[in-house]
């Protein structure tokens, strides 16, 4: 088995908080933005600090959830990997393996509160690239599972796309 040049070496989470919400409406929209920073250590081998935050609130009308989670993670990367792809190698890999643990964690958490699980929706890996798209986009908005419910469609200036999602 081979393994990846980046290795995971542990996470924790910096802030974490989910609030229920009793009164929204069955017609809501969740407004998202993501946040990705990215240090490296002067260590002999480099460390990698990643950091991934999300919110999701209201975005017109209320909803089930609002909430914050923001994660942290320490990477070590093969010391043979090219130093001039070092970064974008890092944010990318990084951010998508703690996107996942945000994204299991907020099911676990939310599956046992009153308005039941939320599933968060899958990103596209190249926002954790992208500077200019780690915001999804002024005004853009995504209705995310809830329960039984589906995903619809993602809305967005530029962005507009139909998304389907199955159980």
């Amino acid at each position: 088995m081979r393994l990846s040049p980046i290795q995971l070496r542990r996470h924790a989470y910096v802030k974490f908080s989910i609030i229920a919400r009793e009164d929204y409406d069955i017609d809501h929209r969740y407004k998202i933005s993501l946040d990705v920073r990215v240090a490296k250590s002067d260590h002999e081998i480099p460390k990698w600090i990643v950091r991934v935050g999300f919110k999701f609130a209201k975005d017109e009308r209320a909803t089930p959830y609002e909430g914050e989670i923001e994660v942290e993670g320490l990477f070590d990367l093969h010391r043979d990997f090219p130093n001039e792809n070092a970064e974008q190698f890092v944010r990318l890999n990084a951010g998508v393996m703690l996107m996942g643990a945000i994204r299991e964690s907020v099911m676990a958490q939310s599956s046992r509160m009153i308005n039941g699980p939320l599933e968060l929706p899958t990103l596209d890996a190249k926002v954790f690239v992208d500077q200019e798209d780690l915001n999804l986009g002024e005004g853009e908005s995504v209705r995310v599972t809830q329960g039984d419910e589906k995903v619809l469609e993602r809305t967005g200036s530029e962005k507009a796309a139909k998304i389907a999602r199955s159980h």
